[in-house]
C-alpha cells in the first residue's frame, strides 16, 4: 500500500514539474535532469534516510 502511495505521488510530482519547467524542457536529458534533481530534493525532505531510490529509477 505505501509504495503505490508513493508511486502516485511521483507521477503527480512528475507531471507538475512537467507542467512548471515546461519552457526549459528543450531535450529528453534536460527532462531527466530536472526530474532527478526534483525528485532527490522531494525524498530529502520527504524521506531522510532514502537517498538511493531515485538513482535505482531512472534508468
Amino acid at each position: 500500500m505505501n509504495h503505490t502511495k508513493e508511486k502516485i505521488t511521483v507521477f503527480i510530482s512528475t507531471f507538475i514539474v512537467i507542467i512548471y519547467y515546461k519552457q526549459d524542457l528543450t531535450t529528453p536529458l534536460n527532462i531527466l535532469e530536472i526530474l532527478l534533481k526534483f525528485r532527490q530534493s522531494q525524498q530529502k525532505k520527504n524521506h531522510p534516510k532514502i537517498t538511493n531510490n531515485s538513482k535505482n529509477t531512472i534508468k
